[in-house]
């Protein structure tokens, strides 16, 4: 019987304007750097980098492209909570 209704998980809310404009330096100054980084150490990674995707430790990408707005992270993080196995993305 599937009649039991499951809590809905709590959605992630849209971050702060100048939060938003941190991480950005974050991802330009350190995460690009560490990307560049693993994939001199791991080049079996490098084979599956595409064009504004940056592989980095720990099984996360790193998604840098003029096109990407934060609702596809908050996308991608819910169908996290509710068992889709996506890949975590750091936007």
């Amino acid at each position: 019987m599937m009649d039991k209704k499951l809590p809905f998980p709590p959605l992630p809310s849209k971050g702060y304007t100048w939060l938003n404009r941190l991480r950005g330096y974050i991802h330009a100054f350190i995460l690009f750097s560490i990307s560049s980084y693993y994939r001199r150490l791991r080049p079996d990674v490098c084979g599956q980098a595409q064009a504004g995707i940056f592989p980095l430790p720990f099984n996360l990408m790193l998604k840098f492209t003029s096109g990407t707005r934060e609702e596809e992270g908050l996308a991608m993080s819910l169908a996290h909570s509710i068992g889709i196995p996506v890949p975590r993305f750091i936007e």
